[in-house]
């Protein structure tokens, strides 16, 4: 397909999706089998409130962890489990007040301290997970994929780590039918989503929800908002799906509302996706000429 050709039919496809995601609301649902459900949790079953929600799932996501609970060092010792040698923490926030002796007000603090995910303990065994065998490979998605040359290893969710440069997907066999889509347009939408992460990576496209060294909530909603745009423009033009599917609208209109009312960013995040696809396309169908 020729450049200008091609740019011309990202950008309808691109209408389409925007055209959409006005006609559906934001009631986005994972489409695999997990065991890391519900909200992030302390030892003693607390939920987390606030911001420490988003840190957690974040990091969760990005890390491919099986559990939602999470605590301190001595919080997991307290329990009889020790963390394993070299795991991360993430740090997380808590709000409280105090009196202050002096004038007798109330003040209020701010405490940062550090977490692990249970998943980090030594001796950690998820629950078994029952598959779901619905979704089918594609012959020419797989190639496609093939080509792309990215490292994906098996993992309990879906998520592109820049630090190792991998893209972690749950099996095929994990992804299930949804109100929406099959269980195969399901897997391959996601799979795809997660390559337009990767195309982001400072040596491919640079993109600063990738590539950047501060990684905020709203550079993390933009990014995500590129990656499904992205995913939804493949799935068209791969022949998964025939127009934009309502979980591709869901999902964006999601992430949506952790960004400002702003509706540049509808249409930058468009423009960051077909860069995206554009290169994507391009290093698959170069590949394929070269082997």
């Amino acid at each position: 397909m020729h450049s200008n050709n091609s740019q011309e039919y990202i950008k309808t496809l691109g209408e389409t999706v925007i055209n959409s995601m006005k006609q559906h609301g934001t009631d986005w649902k994972k489409p695999w089998v997990s065991t890391a459900v519900g909200l992030p949790e302390n030892t003693s079953g607390h939920k987390y409130q606030g911001s420490n929600i988003f840190v957690l799932w974040f990091w969760t996501h990005a890390n491919g962890f099986q559990s939602n609970r999470w605590a301190t060092y001595k919080g997991w010792q307290a329990e009889g489990k020790q963390i394993s040698k070299g795991s991360k923490h993430v740090k997380i926030i808590r709000y409280g007040t105090y009196e202050d002796k002096k004038t007798e007000e109330k003040k209020q603090f701010i405490k940062v301290y550090p977490v692990f995910n249970e998943q980090q303990t030594e001796d950690f065994k998820p629950k078994e997970i029952e598959l779901v065998n619905k979704a089918v490979k594609i012959k020419n998605v797989e190639k496609f994929i093939g080509k792309l040359g990215a490292t994906i290893k098996d993992a309990q969710s879906a998520f592109y780590r820049p630090d190792d440069d991998i893209i972690g997907m749950p099996i095929i066999e994990r992804f299930d039918d949804t109100d929406t889509a099959t269980a195969t347009e399901n897997y391959y939408s996601t799979l795809l989503h997660e390559h337009v992460h990767w195309s982001g990576a400072k040596k491919r496209l640079d993109r600063e929800g990738v590539a950047g060294t501060t990684r905020t909530e709203k550079t993390y909603a933009f990014e995500e908002l590129v990656a499904e745009f992205g995913a939804a423009i493949l799935c068209m033009h791969k022949g998964i799906s025939d127009t934009c599917r309502p979980d591709h609208a869901k999902y964006l209109n999601h992430w949506l509302k952790h960004l400002p009312d702003n509706p540049k960013l509808v249409l930058q995040a468009m423009s960051q996706a077909s860069k995206a696809v554009t290169y994507l396309l391009e290093k698959g169908e170069s590949n394929e000429k070269t082997n």
